[in-house]
């Protein structure tokens, strides 16, 4: 009861800076989309190489965004050039269909991580609802 009067004296801002915080850890499993911003292809680079993180914007179950001009983007693992436009992203609780990517036997960590989960379910170490997000 008490937290519920101190969440009815908070403004819509201070409601909106709560639930996007990115105060909590990344994870695959807690529901929640990470929007990230880079600065451009240097610091992509940057990144890969280690010296340099993307900025974390916010966490959030679902997203609208507006881009002004023609700009790279990149969802789910897919980058692509994207013309002026309002995109909306939300998240679903599907299985990771990235995972099954690798085209020759043995083809990487995506592979083992399928592989991994296919064994866990097999003998009963998780479910199918945790396979499956």
């Amino acid at each position: 009861l008490e937290r519920e009067e101190r969440a009815k004296e908070l403004s819509q801002e201070e409601k909106l800076a709560r639930v996007t915080a990115c105060d909590r850890p990344s994870s695959c499993q807690d529901g929640m989309l990470e929007v990230i911003s880079l600065r451009g292809s240097l610091h992509l680079g940057q990144i890969f190489v280690g010296l340099s993180n993307a900025d974390r914007l916010c966490q959030c179950k679902e997203a609208t965004i507006t881009l002004k001009k023609k700009v790279a983007v990149q969802f789910d693992g897919e980058p692509w050039r994207q013309d002026a436009c309002t995109l909306k992203i939300k998240r679903k609780k599907d299985a990771a269909i990235m995972l099954h990517r690798a085209t020759n036997e043995g083809g990487g960590v995506e592979t083992e991580m399928a592989k991994l989960l296919d064994w866990a379910e097999e003998r009963k170490v998780i479910d199918r609802n945790v396979h499956s997000v």
